[in-house]
């Protein structure tokens, strides 16, 4: 079997996660379920060509009822810096490495921090969905081949 960390690092590493909010609010008791519903904002720092941290932000909004007259609701916000090896990683492709899969991985530390949260707040776990990860063109590329020449 191999050994997952003799794998190349990739040139981009997050460095650090800062939580700039974990809030969960009680309006009234909960008795039976509720319907929860939660959306998940992302956003980002435009990137200094002079330094080599990209920030990216994620956060989730969760409201247990109707936004009329809730019985809780739930938000957590995530910072992440994210170090880039410039002579490894092409300086062009930042802005879009950024805004499509910094988020996803993010989401992990989201989910952990939502999940704990709503347990702490003695409400149901909220366990947010998988999503799933676009396909780069460069894996595109490479699963077409594969196609092509099996078939």
């Amino acid at each position: 079997m191999e050994k997952f960390s003799d794998r190349k690092i990739h040139a981009i590493q997050l460095k650090s996660i800062m939580v700039r909010e974990l809030t969960f609010k009680r309006f009234k008791a909960i008795q039976g379920t509720i319907e929860t519903c939660c959306k998940i904002l992302n956003g980002t720092a435009k990137h200094a060509s002079d330094s080599d941290i990209i920030k990216t932000g994620i956060k989730c909004e969760c409201i247990g009822g109707t936004e009329e007259d809730p019985f809780f609701t739930l938000t957590v916000d995530l910072l992440g810096d994210f170090q880039i090896d410039q002579g490894r990683f092409p300086i062009e492709k930042i802005e879009n490495w950024q805004e499509e899969n910094a988020p996803f991985i993010m989401l992990p530390y989201l989910r952990e921090q939502v999940y704990s949260l709503s347990i702490k707040g003695g409400i149901q776990p909220i366990v947010l969905p998988m999503y799933e990860i676009p396909t780069t063109r460069s894996n595109r590329e490479k699963i077409e081949k594969a196609n092509e020449e099996k078939g």
